[in-house]
């Protein structure tokens, strides 16, 4: 079985400068709860699909779980359960290609092997304010971050997602895609958007539950947007952005309420008459 996810995602988790997007791309395969069964793989590509969904599984809860610090992602572990969740990790990672993360890995066990007493106590009194500081301390003794092989592994996501996934329509997803697409939620659409090579950027309209225009905005990845123009419920107009050179508000009822042209400002009321 392949995880199929919504391509809108993928192009928007795809823009790095947004350091989370790494996780949220992993997220995308890790917690998948649709499948395609109907594709020819061969053995070998079976396996690594699989094993690379494994990866995607455990570094999102990984990291997701270290939020708070490595320590308190300890306190789930013994030393045989450590053992075997990092040799594990060290054993995709070596058939996976991500040989350069594994002496940190490496180092990780052997930090929880020479600190489990300590961890353990410390899991056992965490609510205690003095085990807490020295839960912090020692968070500051570890030093040996994976998470490098959590961001390789999404960018080899993002730019081989036929090795992890397939679209909701169970179709291959384009890396290097550019032009305009559509995004429904059941029969209703909920975007139109630009994507360049791969990533959102350009004209994207956003549409209410009723399929009505909402918001029409330029968008240049997952953070930036410039509003162009947006519409009331009735589907009269908003606001709009006029270029450069200002922008107009309207009124329900179709009335212009306020503009500013060169920053000249002008008001009027819902009926029409200007406000001086």
């Amino acid at each position: 079985m392949i995880p199929k996810i919504n391509k809108y995602d993928f192009y928007l988790y795809r823009d790095f400068s947004n350091g989370d997007n790494y996780l949220n791309l992993i997220q995308l395969v890790a917690h998948s709860s649709e499948f395609l069964n109907e594709i020819i793989l061969t053995p070998e590509e079976k396996e690594k699909l699989s094993k690379r969904i494994e990866l995607c599984k455990i570094l999102f809860e990984d990291e997701w779980e270290s939020r708070n610090g490595k320590i308190q992602f300890f306190f789930d572990f013994n030393k045989e359960s450590a053992i075997k969740y990092y040799h594990n990790l060290i054993q995709l990672a070596k058939e996976l290609q991500f040989q350069s993360e594994i002496p940190n890995l490496e180092k990780t066990l052997d930090f929880y092997i020479k600190n489990e007493i300590k961890i353990k106590r410390l899991q056992e009194n965490q609510d205690d304010d003095d085990a807490w500081d020295e839960v912090q301390s020692l968070n500051r003794e570890y030093e040996y971050p994976y998470s490098d092989l959590l961001n390789k592994l999404a960018i080899d996501f993002s730019i081989n997602p036929d090795s992890f996934c397939r679209d909701m329509n169970g179709n291959s997803i384009d890396p290097n895609f550019t032009g305009k697409l559509k995004h429904y939620e059941g029969d209703t659409i909920k975007y139109e958007y630009s994507v360049q090579k791969g990533q959102i950027f350009g004209e994207f309209m956003e549409y209410d539950n009723d399929g009505n225009k909402e918001e029409l905005s330029f968008k240049e990845g997952y953070f930036d947007k410039e509003i162009i123009k947006s519409w009331f419920k009735n589907g009269q107009i908003e606001f709009e952005q006029l270029s450069n050179s200002g922008y107009r508000y309207w009124y329900d009822n179709g009335q212009k309420k306020m503009e500013n042209i060169n920053n000249i400002i002008k008001k009027w009321d819902k009926y029409g008459e200007e406000i001086l």
